[in-house]
């Protein structure tokens, strides 16, 4: 009589441990699953002014610099081009826009020459550029443009 009740607890306990293994299912190449804060709802968050920011830099003979960052609730996706033909995609991209992003002070009220200076200052570009071309969309919905030559 005793063998039978071990055997179910033994197949019972099997049973819960199988069922509760966590199964990792893999990102697409490119993408990267991280919460970023959009609210001030935790004092600990820090808040993003944009869901999306795309940066193209022409430095003439040294090449171009360009940056995609677009995030939604639930994904962010991030790639970073610099002129030695270095390219960061991914989780890496993400949180090194993400470490600079937090350093920005303007939003869709700042001027072009302020939101231009805040962009090459926090990244430590050169200003000695050729063509500057950004658009940023900020939390508002509202999408805006800055581009600016030498």
């Amino acid at each position: 009589m005793m063998k039978p009740i071990v055997t179910v607890i033994v197949l019972f306990t099997l049973l819960i441990t199988g069922c509760a293994k966590e199964e990792t299912v893999p990102e697409p190449k490119g993408f990267v699953t991280k919460k970023i804060a959009y609210s001030g709802k935790n004092a600990n968050e820090q808040v993003l002014p944009f869901t999306r920011f795309d940066l193209n830099i022409n430095y003439g003979q040294q090449g171009n610099y360009k940056i995609h960052f677009l995030s939604t609730a639930n994904r962010s996706e991030g790639a970073i081009y610099d002129f030695n033909k270095q390219t960061v995609f991914g989780k890496e991209a993400v949180d090194q826009l993400v470490t600079n992003f937090h350093n920005f002070a303007f939003d869709e009220d700042s001027s072009k020459e302020f939101v231009i200076t805040e962009v090459l200052s926090n990244l430590g570009l050169s200003d000695n550029f050729r063509d500057i071309h950004l658009q940023v969309r900020y939390l508002n919905g509202q999408v805006k443009t800055y581009h600016q030559q030498a």
